[in-house]
């Protein structure tokens, strides 16, 4: 299934490697050891390599996790507004610790340092939702959204900002667009408003590196979109 996202980058190019890992556990939601040995073959560098970076970086995960994956975020504007008792909160009702998986596989909670939404914190993700200025009571029922899967997961705050483009090979891509533009939008006019410089610059730290990710493969999109 991960085969598809190599034909977006050139073989050998070890510079691909970490958006290479990025897609993949997009994908899988960890990376698993049949895809890492791929990647490793795609770019002629060994295994060993290609492990280095999955575990150096806290963001890829080697092993399988639940379907859905609850991120809360502790750092300084969460954790003045009561994150500690929320991330309790949520232990306390999927009966598991930051770090695992609730036993019947649907949920995994983690722990981050800061998710980059500081305007409203206390603030936690589900998959690629954002739950902003929830209090310990909101828990339950966030949580309660993500486990019946005939209906679609609602956010607390944010604009899901989405590309209706008819070209399945860029699926992946629109995702990636899509998380970014959601994290961004909703929350810089709040920020310049509040002249809150570090929360701004974390967004613009995230919006550039998914800039050099996406946009070469939008300037394809568009090319093509001409063409037909």
């Amino acid at each position: 299934m991960h085969q598809i996202i190599f034909e977006k980058y050139t073989p050998g190019d070890y510079s691909c490697l970490i958006p290479l890992l990025q897609e993949v556990q997009i994908i899988y939601n960890y990376l698993p050891e049949n895809a890492l040995q791929d990647v490793a073959d795609f770019l002629n560098i060994p295994l060993s390599r290609v492990y280095g970076v999955a575990t150096f970086y806290n963001q890829f995960r080697l092993n399988p996790v639940g379907k859905n994956i609850v991120k809360v975020c502790r750092g300084t504007a969460c954790h003045v507004k009561n994150s500690a008792n929320v991330l309790y909160a949520i232990e306390t009702s999927l009966n598991a610790k930051a770090g695992e998986t609730t036993r019947d596989k649907k949920f995994t909670i983690e722990v981050v340092n800061c998710i980059g939404a500081c305007s409203i914190a206390p603030v936690i993700t589900v998959n690629d939702d954002f739950h902003g200025r929830i209090a310990i009571k909101d828990v339950p029922k966030i949580l309660k959204k993500y486990t019946a899967p005939e209906k679609p997961a609602a956010m607390s705050a944010g604009i899901v900002i989405r590309l209706n483009v008819n070209c399945s090979y860029n699926a992946v891509l629109m995702d990636r667009f899509a998380i970014t533009m959601k994290i961004v939008k909703p929350n810089m006019q709040s920020l310049i408003k509040n002249s809150n410089i570090l929360s701004m610059i974390n967004l613009l730290f995230l919006l550039e590196w998914e800039l050099a990710v996406w946009l070469p493969e939008l300037r394809k999109l568009k090319k093509q979109l001409k063409m037909n």
